[in-house]
Order: structure tokens, then sequence, then C-alpha cells
């Protein structure tokens, strides 16, 4: 029997939705139930009280509840759920006429009011049987105080039995509603649970996966950084060279798209290990004293060799409102700068202009690079600062790394960037910052054009590196600026050539043999030479500016080093004094 009932209980279910199928299940249920309760109740009372209108009514209901299951093997299933909800109302109308004031039948209004919930999820729906459910009750309400059909009438016995029978019916269909919503419940529960531990793990996942990728970035940039360090440097110092060689000459522009492509792969390290940074939530912001002019400058002689390739002419103006010094993030700032002077530079068109314009007002000062290129469509100006998003007709085209990471460095710099463009006619990127006007300091990198290279003659320089295909380069400039450099691989020897020679700079790389910088910063501190200023090299990422400085460095730079920076650090640090460091 239990198998007949599951059998006829799963009739439709086939090849239908989860969903679908809960619901086909529940309507087949409440058919089986209440056929089986009527047919049971209906012959037990036409047996007690012989009265005809309870036994043609309760087979009727027998004959409409089967109906319904029918309709769902026929595929019916929204006629089966509102037949459903019909046939209940109909079945506790006509008993409640029928028996009115023996039989309390308005109790199965709960029962109506909860299948709709059960069954239905449009709206539309459940209102317009909830109103069929509030009319049942309302004639039923209206026939008890002014009578209007007329009752079965029944001896004392044959009531109490009947109310009796019918409260039991009435409470069954009742808890069994009741048991198929908290039984639903209980499932969307076990499924929300399951999905929440699904999602923790998806969650640990994607961190671990963050975490990895983050780590492997740092590595293979820091792998990449050593020997890319030594190249830099050599072709630095060739384009050095190239006044004062003759025979170089014929070499000059192989050592300039040498000099230029190092820069280039140098600001493709540095957005790699910065957008590392901004995912990571390590990427602080640190303000020091900018000379406007000659910071603008700098990057455009850097960049004029790239643009010479292609027949475009970078023009620079810095309106006269603009104070000659600024408070701001240097590094960051020319990251800026560069990602838009090299997206400018690629794509305008050939034997076209990239401006480049510095201006300021009372409470702002911004830059903005211009191109004459195709421009950027009015429906990707949304998605141009995207991570990864890329176009082949406008500046978004790349890794779609740049303008990403453009706009979450303004946002640290708590600057604004906006695009104007129109098709065919170029593209305009403008960039506002918080404007800090402040007096000249002493010189920063950005200064670096107006060191002069005597700034190192006769300077003794102990350089600490364990690696010394880059430490050679490095020596070498030094050395061609005057300065008398003595080498070291690690915490031990440095100290041992401190006590041999009279140092008056330390530069210094934080991964040794037998230490790190930062512990060796440390070290020194406590020692009789911790008057003297050191400059903290590395290619390690997570080591940041403010953690050498902490330690005890005077600055820090990370490699691969430009040599022009290097000088005007160490000429900076020989006009700190101790006190001041």
């Amino acid at each position: 029997m239990s198998y007949s009932l599951k059998s006829i209980r799963h009739i439709g279910t086939s090849g239908v939705s989860e969903t679908q199928k809960k619901i086909i299940l529940i309507v087949n249920t409440i058919s089986i139930i209440t056929s089986l309760l009527a047919l049971t109740a209906g012959t037990f009372l036409f047996m007690l009280t012989g009265k005809a209108a309870i036994g043609i009514a309760a087979y009727a209901e027998v004959g409409m509840f089967s109906s319904i299951i029918v309709m769902n093997h026929f595929k019916k299933y929204g006629v089966a759920r509102i037949a459903i909800h019909i046939f209940q109302n109909a079945t506790v109308l006509y008993f409640g006429l029928l028996f009115r004031k023996h039989v309390d039948v308005k109790l199965m209004i709960v029962f109506l009011g909860i299948i709709p919930l059960l069954l239905f999820t449009d709206k539309h729906v459940k209102i317009t049987c909830s109103i069929i459910t509030c009319m049942t009750l309302f004639i039923l309400e209206y026939n008890y105080q002014y009578p209007i059909f007329e009752p079965i009438s029944l001896s004392l016995h044959e009531e109490r039995i009947s109310r009796w029978v019918s409260l039991a019916v009435i409470l069954f269909l009742v808890m069994v509603v009741v048991w198929f919503n908290e039984e639903d419940k209980r499932k969307a529960n076990e499924s929300l649970s399951h999905a929440n531990h699904k999602l923790e793990q998806l969650t640990e996942q994607l961190q671990q996966s963050v975490a990895s990728k983050a780590k492997y970035v740092q590595q293979i940039t820091h792998e990449i950084r050593g020997p890319f360090n030594a190249i830099f440097s050599i072709a630095q110092q060739l384009l050095a060279k190239l006044p004062t060689l003759e025979h170089f000459k014929q070499f000059e522009e192989d050592i300039q798209t040498l000099n230029a492509g190092c820069y280039q792969t140098l600001t493709i390290i540095n957005s790699a290990l910065d957008l590392s940074k901004l995912e990571a939530g390590t990427y602080p912001v640190t303000l020091t004293t900018i000379n406007v002019r000659s910071w603008i400058n700098d990057i455009t002689a850097i960049f004029q060799y790239i643009a010479s390739h292609k027949q475009v002419t970078i023009k620079t103006t810095v309106r006269p409102s603009v104070p000659s010094y600024l408070k701001g993030d240097h590094e960051k700032l020319t990251r800026i700068v560069n990602n838009l002077l090299y997206n400018a530079i690629k794509f305008t068109s050939k034997n076209s202009t990239v401006t480049i314009t510095v201006d300021s007002n009372e409470m702002f000062w911004s830059i903005s690079v211009s191109d004459q290129g195709k421009g950027i469509a009015k429906k990707e100006l949304d998605e141009a600062f995207k991570i990864f998003h890329s176009t082949s007709t406008n500046s978004a085209e790349g890794t779609g790394l740049g303008l990403y990471f453009v706009n979450e460095t303004i946002g640290l710099l708590k600057g604004k960037i906006e695009v104007f463009s129109h098709p065919g006619q170029g593209c305009t990127f403008v960039t506002r910052f918080p404007l800090i006007a402040t007096a000249p300091h002493v010189e920063s990198p950005s200064d670096n054009g107006s060191i002069a290279q005597s700034n190192l003659k006769g300077k003794q320089i102990l350089l600490i590196d364990d690696d010394l295909m880059q430490a050679t380069y490095v020596k070498k400039y030094l050395e061609s600026n005057g300065a008398v450099v003595h080498l070291a691989e690690t915490g031990k020897e440095s100290f041992n050539q401190l006590d041999k020679h009279r140092v008056d700079l330390i530069i210094l790389d934080n991964t040794l043999p037998d230490t790190t910088g930062i512990e060796f910063l440390r070290a020194l501190q406590k020692s009789h030479f911790d008057l003297i200023p050191v400059i903290m090299v590395t290619a390690d990422n997570n080591i940041r500016r403010e953690d050498a400085i902490t330690a005890g460095a005077c600055d820090y730079l990370l490699k691969p080093i430009i040599l022009k920076e290097l000088r005007a650090m160490a000429a900076n640090c020989f006009q700190i004094t101790p006190t001041e460091k």
C-alpha cells in the first residue's frame, strides 16, 4: 500500500525541475490525504446519520481530488494547483452550509489560507486565492448570522460524534499543511547552510588564490629585477657616455632603443607590483617635496625618444599659476603620468602631438594628457578603468592594468580623473589632486637634473650586495661620478669594511646571505657607525620605504635602479646632518 501511495504521490514529477517537483508532490499528497479522509470520514458519518447528502458529497469529493492527480499526470500543473484550492473551498463551503451550527468548519480557513503560500509564487494568483478564501468565510458567516440554507437535522449524539470527527479531520489537514511548511523551511535552511558552506570554501580558495598570485608576482618580479638591474645599469651608463665617446656614435640609436626598452620594461614590472600592493592594501601614501617643472621635464625627456620613433612630439606646458614646489607622493604621481603618457604616445596618430598641461587653482592642481588618436567611444568610457578591460580602438587597449592602476592610485591620493573624448579627435585624461604648496626643501629625486656629478667626488661609499653582476655596474657608475666604492657581500664583511675604511655613505641591499638589510640597519644603529647615512636599495617589494626609514635608512630605492635617482639620493644624504637623520 505504501509503495502504491508513493507511486501516486510522484505522478507527474518526471522531467521537471526540483521546484516544480516539490509543488507537484504537495498537490498530490494533499489530494490523496483529502480523498482518504473524505472516503473514511464521509462513509462513517453517512453510516452514522443515514444522510445521503453527506455520503454523496464525500464520494464526490474523492472524485474531485482524484481528478487533480489525473491533471498532474497529463502535465496540467497550473490547472491542478488552482483546482485544488477551488475544490478545498467548495468542500468547506458545502459542509459548512450543510452542518452550520453542528460543526464549526470555519476552522478550515487556516488550512485554506496556507495552501496558496505553498503552491504559488505569483503574487496576483496568491491574492486571487486569498479573495476566494475570504468569500468562503463571508458566506459561511453570513449564513450563520442570517440563515439562508437549511442545515441537516442531527440528534445530540450524532452531532457530538460529527463534531469530533470533523475536528479530527480539520486538525489533521492543518497539521499536514504545517508539516509541509516546516519541511519546506527545513530544506531551505539546509540548502542555505550548504550554500554558505560552499561559499565559505570558495571564499577561502579565492583568498588562497589571491595570496598565491600576489606571492607568485612578487617572486617572479624579484627574480627578474636582479639580472634586469644589471642590463638597465649598462643601458643608462652607455647613454650617459654617448656625448663624450666618439666611437659610440655609430651605436647611438641602438643604445637609445635599449634604454627606452628598459624603461618601458621597468614600468611594466612596477605596475604589476603596484597592482599587487593595491589588492593587498599595502600601498601607503608618502608625501615629499616635488619640484614640479623639473619633475615633469624629467618624465618628458624619458619618453621623448619613444615618441620620436612614431614621429610624435611631446609638448609640455606648466601654467604660471602652478607653485614651483608641491607636496605629493613622487613615486605614485610619476607612475600615473608614465601610464597616461605611454598610452597617449601609443595610441596617438603618427606625426601628431601629445600635450601635457599642468595647471592649478586655489584648491587643486591638475595634470592633463591629450593625444590626437582615434579616441574612446562613449560606450567604452565607463568601462575604460575596469581591471583587464581592453579594446582595440582606444587607449584602454593592452593588458587592462594601466588605467585601472591609474584610477585606483588617484583615489589613494584623494584625487579625481576625468576622460574627454570624441571619436576621431583624440582623447584627454585630466587628473586633479588637492593643492599643497610648499617651500623649497632638500633636493628630492625629482630634482636630479640639478645635481652635479661632482657631488660624489672623493666620497667613500660602501656598496653591500651579494649579486656581483648588479653591484659591478652600480660601482662603475658611482666611480665615474668621482666616488670611491668598496664592495661587501655579507653583513659580517660589511662591518669589516667599515673598520678598515672611513665610509661616507652605505648603499645596502636587503637580501644578504647572512642577514637582511633591515636587521643590518638595526645592528648598525647600535654600533659606533650609526651616524653613517644609508640608502636601502632592494628588489624586495615587501620592504616599504617606511620600514627602511624606521630601521635607520635615510632613503629607499627599489630595483631596477635609475642611476640618476641613486646619485641624487646620495647627494641628498650627504647634505643631511647626523641629528637630522
